[in-house]
């Protein structure tokens, strides 16, 4: 029972977690792909003929946010430029994401034409795929990342998916362009400086940027590597922080992102695939047990796994992540940071739509409960790319009618948003093609 376009769709009998509220026995009506009104089952008057969803003894929840993908890469170790540049290319990964229950991801860093092609598609065909949101060309010091690193094998991506420049003048007309002509829905920023290789963003570079995007209502989102690439970020005014800043001085970052109101996005799967790279069958089969053959490792990507500088590299991750989950996690949000769910998927060994559900696992591993893991992967996100106040990560009127309808209370255990007995993006049902694999009891929320 999928409603075509337009249609109306009522859910009801269900109880609506969102924002950290539960609403018992709610329905939900939706028309245009938008919610139309939220009420008290009674208190809503259902006309003859119109779709409904019997959610009674159910869980709805907003549909799950990744904040941070790379929709060209496919997860696995490889180099075919036109996974990156071909928008239709990244159809099946679209699939993956919609599937298991993301409804919003956001795109950051790529080959922008393709960038763009993908979100045009995703918004003339709603609830097709996800719906998408796109940094565009980020910036980057001269020979900073990602010109010279994850994209220096391909002089196409090299030259497109970043700006290189320490100017301020010409970074603000640059940001202007992506705002104004582009319609970038975030600015993307590195800031690092590859742990002493190249010259970090100057702060006077930073401010010029933020202030430029914040002059057009968009986020600015700082890549970083260490403690001292996040204070750098952060004394610019960034609004988020990606990747985990390792160094002594995280406490002291936490206070930093607590105090300027930074939301912080650990990409805790890609640092767990890093960790583990050195062994992928053995990772993926515990990992990711469900994952098709056509992500699974090639004999080149076994091959690279057995070299000294992929044991080295996993080595070095494999500490981070034991610090972050050891407790790491846990001061951040015992500090007061607000903390988003975002995989970096596309990387090696972090296939789109499972590792969403690796990464809430691995938040809930770290320690936070399970509602503030839900938090994460919905308002939470939504705030963090600035679309809180289009309804976006929660369940209510005006909002887009993206939701999870749960046979299980996830804040019971985070595990339950895993597998969703029925996935409505911009107001269509789908069937969800499999459900992705999480620990069962990774996430418990202990007053309940």
């Amino acid at each position: 029972m999928s409603p075509a376009n337009g249609a109306d769709l009522v859910i009801q009998g269900g109880t609506i977690l969102t924002e950290g509220a539960a609403l018992a026995d709610r329905a939900i009506r939706i028309r245009d792909g938008r919610i139309t009104e939220v009420a008290p089952s009674g208190g809503l008057t259902v006309s003859s003929g119109i779709p409904v969803v019997d959610a009674a003894g159910l869980w709805v929840v907003p549909g799950l946010i990744d904040t941070h993908v790379h929709l060209g890469g496919t997860g696995i170790p490889g180099r075919d430029e036109a996974e990156h540049t071909d928008p239709a290319r990244a159809a099946p990964r679209l699939a993956d994401h919609l599937a298991r229950g993301v409804t919003t991801v956001a795109d950051l860093f790529g080959y922008p034409p393709a960038m763009l092609a993908r979100r045009a598609a995703a918004q003339a065909t709603p609830g097709a795929m996800p719906r998408i949101l796109v940094a565009g060309q980020g910036i980057t010091s001269p020979g900073g990342h990602p010109t010279s690193t994850a994209y220096a094998w391909s002089p196409a991506l090299a030259s497109s998916a970043a700006l290189e420049s320490d100017d301020p003048v010409r970074v603000s007309a640059h940001v202007r362009w992506l705002c104004e002509v582009y319609r970038a829905d975030l600015v993307k920023i590195t800031c690092s400086d590859l742990r002493g290789s190249v010259a970090r963003l100057s702060p006077a570079t930073m401010r010029a940027i933020v202030a430029a995007a914040h002059d057009h209502g968009v986020r600015v989102l700082a890549h970083v590597n260490t403690d001292a690439d996040a204070l750098a970020a952060i004394g610019a005014s960034v609004d988020g922080i990606e990747h985990v800043p390792a160094g002594p001085g995280l406490r002291r970052v936490f206070s930093a992102m607590a105090e300027a109101g930074a939301v912080w996005t650990p990409t805790l799967a890609v640092l767990d695939a890093l960790a583990h790279a050195d062994r992928p069958r053995a990772f993926l089969e515990d990992a990711y047990p469900t994952l098709p053959a056509r992500l699974q490792p090639t004999s080149r990507a076994l091959a690279l796994a057995a070299s000294e500088q992929t044991r080295t590299r996993a080595a070095v991750a494999r500490r981070i992540l034991g610090a972050l989950l050891d407790g790491g996690v846990a001061d951040a949000a015992a500090a007061g940071v607000r903390i988003a769910a975002g995989t970096d998927a596309g990387n090696n060994y972090t296939p789109h739509g499972w590792s969403l559900h690796r990464e809430l696992h691995l938040l809930c591993q770290a320690g936070l409960s399970a509602d503030a893991v839900l938090a994460a992967a919905t308002h939470v996100a939504a705030s963090k790319l600035g679309r809180l106040d289009t309804g976006l990560g929660c369940v209510a009127d005006g909002g887009p009618a993206d939701l999870l309808i749960l046979s299980a209370d996830p804040r019971h255990s985070a595990a339950a948003l895993s597998a969703p007995e029925i996935v409505v993006a911009a107001g269509r049902i789908l069937p969800p093609l499999g459900a992705p694999h999480a620990k069962p009891d990774a996430c418990r929320r202990a007053d309940l």
